[in-house]
Order: C-alpha cells, then sequence, then structure tokens
C-alpha cells in the first residue's frame, strides 16, 4: 500500500513500508555462516526499502515525472522480489533445520 499524500505534497511513510525489527542472530563467534547469511539478507533488505523510500519521496514532490514514477515501480519491485526470495530461504532454512533436529 502506498502512503498517502498530505495537502503540502510531502509523502507520511505507511505501515506497509516501515523497516521491520532486526531479527539477525547474534554472533557467538568469528564463524557464524547462518548469522552472516541472515544479516546479508536483512542488510539487502533494509537497502531496498530506504530505496523504495528516496524513490517515493522523489514521486511526492509535485508534479510526479513519469520518469520518478518508473524508478519508484522498478524499486517497488526490486523490494517485492527480495521480500520473496526471503521468504523462500526462511522456509528452505526452516525445512533443513526441521530435518536436523528430527535426526539427532
Amino acid at each position: 500500500m502506498l502512503p498517502l499524500l498530505s495537502t503540502a505534497g510531502a509523502a507520511q511513510p505507511s505501515s506497509a513500508l516501515s523497516p521491520r525489527p532486526s531479527y539477525a542472530l547474534q554472533s557467538g563467534g568469528a564463524n557464524d555462516p547462518l548469522g552472516d547469511l541472515l544479516r546479508s539478507i536483512e542488510s539487502r533488505h533494509t537497502g531496498a526499502h530506504q530505496q523504495v523510500v528516496r524513490e517515493l519521496a522523489g514521486v511526492a514532490a509535485l508534479p510526479a515525472s513519469p520518469a520518478a514514477m518508473l524508478r519508484l515501480q522498478a524499486a517497488v519491485g526490486e523490494f517485492s522480489v527480495r521480500v520473496q526470495l526471503s521468504v523462500r530461504l526462511a522456509e528452505e532454512l526452516s525445512r533443513s533445520v526441521q530435518t536436523l533436529t528430527q535426526r539427532t
């Protein structure tokens, strides 16, 4: 859901675009591949979110150009793909942990 524009034309971020809290594992040691992977995913998610916010702020300046709208569409598309990939990775990690737990 895109945020609504105020009468002054500034964008008000919606809760749908607000950054999520950090769920990355705290590294117990220098060799923590799972923690490194989660931090990398979170970092890329945050970067994509910030890109959407920047493009949205650019579109909020009236009048919005077609080029600005296309940049916003591309940023939202990239964010959507990153979210889908993160969900799939989380599901696969969950299945892997469940399998390892059942085997022990």
